[in-house]
């Protein structure tokens, strides 16, 4: 495969896109844009199962009833919920806060010149 007659292959194809309608770019927007979105997201999936801890052993049973969908859903908006309520604590202690400033002169007096 020569790289030069495939520059030149995909430089005839853009040019053929930019003298279409406006419909036709729209479309290959579209569809461009989804393929790009869609190997964005394999490669990111892909990376995670790369970079993310296996767990060590298969659960039991008895652990995967004690941890339903909806617990763990619950247990995770607590802690959002928790972690909020400290934050607006420690933001409202922040504005609570009386602050003084003093600003006194340098003694040097600006004058413009003429």
């Amino acid at each position: 495969m020569d790289l030069e007659k495939t520059v030149e292959k995909a430089r005839k194809g853009l040019q053929k896109i930019q003298r279409s309608e406006n419909k036709t770019k729209k479309r290959y927007l579209a569809v461009l844009s989804l393929l790009a979105m869609i190997i964005v997201v394999g490669l990111w999936f892909f990376y995670l199962q790369a970079t993310l801890p296996h767990p060590a052993a298969i659960e039991t049973e008895e652990v995967r009833d004690e941890d339903s969908f909806f617990r763990t859903i619950g247990r995770g908006a607590k802690n959002i919920i928790e972690n909020l309520k400290n934050q607006f604590t420690e933001l409202k202690a922040n504005f609570s806060q009386v602050k003084e400033f003093s600003v006194e002169g340098g003694g040097a007096e600006f004058t413009p010149s003429p």
